[in-house]
């Protein structure tokens, strides 16, 4: 009730406080929202005419009461091995949220909140694959990169080179010319027929 020549205040009354986060909808169909905005004053006094003040609600999917639009995804994946900080069965990726916006109780809005990478994962090499050869595919992350929505950051291994070395000896093993190699990654194959090594 608001009468005539009568004040209002959703703040002090915690109105606005109390409607910050609402559930829509039961069971599976259940959904989480989030005070986005307010359209209309909050507080009002000597009042002559009818009030209507709207709240905007955006959705919050992961419940965190942070509108998922107001949140950055920042993935990262390892070619050639895995993620020690991986969870599930993909030990490949990581992806990270950060919420890029506060609400600011003084103002009763969202405001800026930028954030830098936290908890870059740590590669290890898979088998087969050399761990010195290792490196960030374009930008490497630091803990002073300013977060970016959809970014994504790859690490890649090479595989290992095991070598193939072809000798030349005598009957008593003794050499009788210098051996020769050449590359020979792992999982890889060679045929000295095909190649003509023997036939050389």
């Amino acid at each position: 009730e608001l009468l005539y020549g009568g004040s209002y205040d959703l703040v002090t009354d915690n109105t606005i406080e109390n409607a910050r986060v609402i559930t829509v909808g039961t069971g599976s169909d259940e959904k989480q929202y989030v005070l986005d905005s307010i359209e209309g004053a909050v507080t009002g006094s000597n009042v002559t005419e009818a009030v209507t003040v709207t709240l905007v609600y955006s959705l919050d999917e992961d419940e965190n009461e942070v509108p998922d639009k107001y949140q950055a995804t920042v993935s990262y994946k390892v070619e050639g091995g895995t993620f020690k900080e991986a969870e599930g069965t993909d030990k490949t990726t990581v992806t990270q949220t950060y919420n890029m916006k506060k609400w600011d109780e003084a103002s009763k809005t969202w405001v800026d909140d930028p954030k830098k990478l936290e908890n870059i994962p740590t590669p290890e090499a898979g088998t087969g694959y050399d761990p010195a050869s290792g490196a960030w595919v374009g930008e490497e992350p630091t803990n002073d990169t300013i977060v970016e929505d959809g970014k994504e950051y790859t690490y890649k291994y090479g595989l290992k080179n095991l070598g193939l070395t072809i000798k030349y000896v005598d009957e008593d093993g003794e050499e009788l010319q210098t051996a020769t190699g050449r590359e020979l990654l792992y999982g890889g194959s060679y045929d000295l027929v095909t190649d003509n090594t023997i036939e050389n």
